[in-house]
């Protein structure tokens, strides 16, 4: 059996997200993931179960398909397990989405490694060069946070105490 167009593929990655049938089945996902997230069990089921039909009602009809991995043949899978598979998928979006968030929240916070250290110069040029992205220990753009106020900027091209170039000037 071979995947149509509004089918839905098992697995991971670039060839499978880039299927037809799987990016609609994202943005049903997508369209249901307020009221799944607020529903209850019942609910959540029942939506699962409305992406499925959905899917399913489709023309040409689509299909949830998983590959054999001995055989290489497409083999459909039960609706029941297809409601599973979409449960969880939805599962994974809104966990997705809360966890963009925290990332989020704990960059707009301050950390302890971004206070100035005691004796460091702030407010100072940045040594870091324009073309290369400055990160805190969470990941978080740090150029950001310099524009926004948080934190000051650190490092410098020139010690403003003394004078002196830094390192990185005078290797220039």
């Amino acid at each position: 059996m071979d995947p149509t167009m509004n089918d839905v593929l098992s697995g991971r990655g670039a060839w499978f997200n880039q299927h037809p049938g799987n990016k609609r089945f994202r943005r049903m996902l997508e369209e249901k993931k307020a009221a799944y997230s607020t529903g209850t069990k019942k609910l959540k089921m029942d939506i699962s179960k409305d992406i499925v039909e959905a899917i399913y009602s489709m023309e040409p009809p689509g299909r949830f398909l998983k590959k054999c991995p001995s055989t290489g043949q497409w083999n459909e899978i039960s609706k029941r397990d297809a409601a599973d598979r979409a449960a969880q998928a939805m599962a994974y979006a809104i966990k997705g989405e809360s966890l963009k968030l925290k990332r989020r929240q704990r960059c707009l916070h301050s950390s302890p490694s971004l206070q100035p250290q005691e004796n460091e110069v702030v407010g100072t040029k940045s040594s870091q060069g324009v073309d290369r992205p400055t990160t805190n220990r969470l990941g978080c753009d740090a150029s950001s946070f310099g524009a926004q106020g948080n934190t000051p900027q650190r490092g410098g091209a020139l010690d403003a105490s003394n004078g002196v170039p830094s390192a990185m000037e005078q290797l220039r």
